[in-house]
């Protein structure tokens, strides 16, 4: 391999990856001291390409793991593209496309993506995540405000 690639990627000889756990569509926890998931694969692939030892720098948030990388903590991460991180970091192209989707009530007047940015709209999100004590389901809910709430009783899948 070449050896200013290496150097380019890790400066200290080792590629120091930082890996966001608190997204576990990309990466989890196993135990206390193992993580599993895309990110932590796509790691292993790149440290094998480039012919480096790796280092898993592991974080519970993405704004911690990028701030990993943008201090020099950590060579690499896995991110959405977001324009207030690219002010401080570079992004390749995605490396993966992740698809989303609303449920709204039947007589809702959002029918479009587009609908949905704008003011006077409010945007809740649920995800089940399953608690490695208990191996049950727990229900997570985290909103995304705007200047009003969409009236009418929440919609629970």
């Amino acid at each position: 391999m070449n050896s200013q690639l290496q150097t380019a990627f890790a400066p200290t000889g080792v590629l120091r990856v930082s890996i966001n756990v608190g997204n576990p569509i990309l990466a989890k926890r196993v135990d206390d001291r193992a993580v599993t998931g895309v990110s932590v694969d796509m790691a292993h692939a790149l440290a094998q390409q480039l012919g480096l030892p790796l280092e898993l720098v592991v974080f519970e948030s993405a704004g911690e793991s990028v701030a990993a990388v943008i201090d020099e903590r950590a060579d690499v991460g896995f991110f959405a593209i977001d324009p207030k991180r690219g002010q401080e970091i570079a992004f390749t192209d995605a490396y993966v496309l992740i698809e989303g989707y609303y449920l709204v009530r039947d007589d809702s007047p959002i029918t479009l993506n587009e609908s949905v940015d704008r003011a006077n709209i409010s945007c809740g999100f649920f995800f089940f995540r399953r608690t490695p004590a208990r191996g049950s389901g727990r229900r997570e809910a985290a909103a995304r405000k705007r200047s009003a709430k969409v009236p009418g009783p929440p919609v629970v899948a």
